[in-house]
């Protein structure tokens, strides 16, 4: 049985990548829409940097 991956996981590594390159407006981001990626912190985090969902 898989466990589901925890929201905290996959913003902690969306906060690691922006603090690594600053991605410039209007990224693309594609995601297999769990319900992990569908969290209000990660959709402000994508938020902040411009991206489009």
């Amino acid at each position: 049985m898989r466990a589901d991956m925890p929201e905290a996981l996959v913003i902690t590594a969306l906060q690691r990548a922006l603090l690594a390159q600053w991605p410039a407006p209007g990224l693309i981001v594609h995601s297999d829409r769990g319900g992990q990626y569908l969290g209000n912190g990660y959709k402000t985090l994508l938020r902040n940097a411009q991206a489009q969902l």
